[in-house]
């Protein structure tokens, strides 16, 4: 694991001590606060980091020393600046006892930009030094990143790649500062982004088995990393396929691939039941989205309410049966590829007739209703099944945009469509999470619009590893 020492720490605010002593501690030196005291010291890293705190504390019988970890010093407002005001956060909490050489040590890492130290004495004074903050990730080796000429996307991409840095470890997960959860949804595009920037196989290979054992263990779909507990989102598993075929686009390991081949056609079977005429009804569980406004449910879509009927999932579905066909055409399955390639014909046939409104030349998120999504309409675009048909989706003026965690598929259905100057009316979306200074939540990658990607490519297995065009 990378293993390094942070420097450059900024005393932002220190309320009940003196400042140059602080400036001190926070380069590593001593600081002694005296008996019957309260001191709150406020600390800035220079980045966006996941570390292990490590401090020393000698004397101050009865006093108390509290750590606290946070993203931003408040949860609204500007999360660059100290604001005068103490954090909250996630604490460690250090009650010494009068003896030399405590050491206050977490068994677990901690995250974010903003580190504060409160002491508060008894009857003695309290010594502390040795203060470290050791950043942990896995070790992500790069390759030269993609150069742009745009300020502004030049500065996203840097905050992209650090984004992966820290939520990247033993595996792969969603956030680093609160569930440290290795969602599917989440992953794939992490993984995406690995594979623009990174010939390292082995986070993506572990991440595939380790989503894949909810299923081989304890017959769940495939959706995350941690199946004891009780969360199950369908359209994850959709999104674990994607990983699969996405692998197959990048590493040529045909070994891995079949040993996933299993657990695809079985996500696929248990889908399959699901189907009452020709279409998808949604499954029990969380069939979520996107994080995007009204008509949107905590993520969910219309439709997607158990046995419900939904424009984007069907079309997840597509996609996942098209994925499938590919791989087992990769491996030389032709029956089972076939048997998927005339699913997804008939899947894509029975979507226009229910979805399409022929009047707009969208697709309706649900039927008998006049909700239209760019989730819909850019899937349509990303199956490659509906040629023509909503390649200037993006000029429609009702449709529902999506958020920033579904913004990935609008630029890669942008790219398949070759509208650059539609990209980059998206990017505002993308420049704005920039200039609200929070580099742990961006789940898009610039990267893939400038790299190759081949999201979703239906029938198409020259595009895999070691296939040739």
């Amino acid at each position: 694991m990378h293993d390094t020492i942070i420097n450059d720490l900024r005393v932002a605010l220190v309320s009940g001590g003196d400042q140059a002593q602080w400036d001190r501690f926070a380069a590593g030196g001593k600081v002694e606060v005296l008996p019957r005291a309260t001191v709150h010291v406020l600390i800035k890293l220079p980045t966006y980091a996941c570390y292990y705190p490590r401090l020393r504390v000698d004397g101050g019988a009865g006093a108390c020393v509290r750590c606290t970890y946070a993203e931003a010093p408040s949860n609204k407002g500007d999360r660059e600046h100290a604001g005068g005001k103490p954090i909250n956060g996630l604490t460690d909490i250090l009650l010494a006892d009068g003896g030399n050489a405590r050491i206050l040590l977490p068994l677990w890492w901690r995250s974010g930009v903003w580190f504060q130290t409160e002491v508060q004495t008894a009857e003695e004074e309290i010594e502390l030094s040795g203060l470290e903050l050791r950043e942990t990730r896995y070790p992500l080796s790069f390759v030269d990143p993609t150069r742009v000429d745009d300020t502004h996307l030049a500065d996203l991409a840097t905050i992209c790649r650090r984004t992966l840095e820290t939520c990247c470890h033993e595996t792969y997960m969603d956030c680093p500062h609160y569930e440290q959860l290795m969602y599917a949804g989440d992953a794939r595009l992490q993984r995406l982004t690995t594979y623009a920037q990174s010939s390292d196989a082995r986070p993506a290979i572990k991440a595939l088995r380790m989503i894949e054992s909810s299923r081989a263990n304890f017959n769940q779909l495939p959706t995350h990393a941690a199946p004891g507990d009780a969360k199950f989102i369908p359209t994850f598993a959709l999104q674990w396929i994607g990983m699969v075929h996405d692998f197959a686009v990048h590493h040529d390991q045909p070994s891995v691939l079949r040993s996933m081949l299993p657990g695809v056609r079985s996500v696929l079977d248990r889908f399959w039941e699901n189907m009452h005429a020709g279409l998808l009804r949604s499954l029990a569980g969380w069939s979520f989205v996107d994080w995007a406004a009204d008509p949107f449910q905590f993520g969910v879509p219309q439709g997607g309410e158990l046995a419900g009927l939904n424009a984007t999932i069907n079309l997840s579905l597509l996609i996942a049966i098209d994925h499938a066909s590919d791989l087992e055409l990769y491996v030389g399955e032709k029956e089972m590829a076939s048997l998927y390639s005339r699913r997804a014909d008939e899947l894509t046939s029975r979507i226009a007739e229910e979805f399409l409104d022929p009047t707009r030349s969208v697709l309706r998120e649900t039927p008998g209703m006049d909700t239209f999504t760019e989730h819909v309409q850019s899937l349509a675009v990303l199956s490659c099944r509906f040629e023509g048909k909503f390649d200037d989706f993006t000029r429609h003026p009702l449709l529902v945009r999506c958020s920033p965690y579904f913004t990935h598929c609008v630029f890669e259905a942008l790219y398949r469509l070759h509208q650059a100057e539609a990209f980059f009316a998206t990017v505002p979306v993308a420049n704005g999470i920039l200039m609200s200074c929070r580099p742990a939540c961006i789940h898009l990658s610039v990267h893939q619009f400038f790299q190759r990607s081949r999201y979703g490519l239906a029938s198409d297995t020259s595009c895999f590893a070691g296939t040739s065009s």
